[in-house]
């Protein structure tokens, strides 16, 4: 999935509704922690393509694939003083925007995610006071 020298870590990976393995993890590139994604395209994985471009570190990417064919990206990041969590769901390979799903001063951090039966995704984190 990745040749660059930078560190490549804490993958995870789900199979969407068409049997395409999409894999998300945390790279380390030009200073940064960021998470990237890439989905398999028949024999072979496409490019990887940046979950979320924002300030800060990325952290601890969560994944999973409703059965209408999405796929939601969740992970954490300290770009506000804190750590907080956001989303991105992809319908096939295009990417909606990216939402904030904890963001208080508190720390959020280490989501986990699912779909839930009605098709919403369920995202919980870990809260530190």
């Amino acid at each position: 999935l990745s040749d660059d020298a930078g560190p490549d870590s804490f993958p995870v990976a789900a199979t969407d509704s068409d049997g395409n393995v999409w894999v998300a993890w945390q790279a380390f590139r030009n200073g940064d922690a960021d998470i990237l994604a890439a989905r398999q395209e028949g024999d072979r994985f496409g490019d990887a393509v940046t979950v979320a471009d924002v300030e800060g570190n990325l952290w601890a990417p969560a994944i999973a694939a409703s059965d209408d064919g999405r796929v939601a990206i969740a992970f954490d990041g300290y770009a506000q003083g804190n750590y907080d969590v956001g989303l991105r769901i992809f319908q096939g390979a295009e990417p909606g925007d990216v939402v904030p799903v904890a963001a208080t001063l508190k720390a959020e951090m280490r989501p986990t995610l699912t779909f839930d039966p009605a098709g919403r995704a369920r995202v919980s984190v870990a809260r530190a006071e």
